[in-house]
């Protein structure tokens, strides 16, 4: 996976498959309708983190050392953690606050995400590998 396009599509075949699947388990309504908008959230959320990466990335990749592109690499993980910690939190507070289940919200929210992190770390490490810096494993 060394280009955006299929890093975008598996990204977001991970929150169509998660939304797939949640509209034929045996949920109850408030359930589902937690859990498909916590698939939605971490799509969104997912998407927008890897679209960033990619953006940041280009630039680190023009850094002069290896150790600021590590250095940015890191920090661009810690944002995209960081997007993802409050994506969830304004989620499940509006959803508890609308007496939907926060719960199954958190829930899907988060084995999307399991997902995504895949994705966006093989991403982030095939750019890597094509400015040519070092990639120790």
């Amino acid at each position: 996976m060394s280009g955006l396009v299929p890093a975008v599509a598996v990204s977001l075949g991970a929150g169509a498959l998660g939304a797939a699947v949640l509209l034929v388990a045996p949920l109850e309504g408030q359930a589902r309708t937690g859990a498909l908008l916590g698939v939605a959230a971490s799509s969104l959320v997912g998407l927008t983190a890897l679209l960033l990466k990619a953006w940041l990335t280009r630039g680190l990749m023009k850094a002069p050392k290896e150790v600021q592109a590590l250095r940015g690499l890191l920090q661009m993980q810690g944002l995209s953690l960081g997007l993802r910690v409050v994506g969830v939190g304004v989620g499940a507070l509006v959803l508890r606050l609308a007496g939907l289940d926060a719960v199954a919200f958190v829930l899907a929210f988060f084995v999307v995400y399991l997902v995504q992190q895949v994705v966006e770390v093989r991403y982030v490490l095939a750019a890597q590998r094509a400015a040519g810096l070092k990639v120790s494993r």
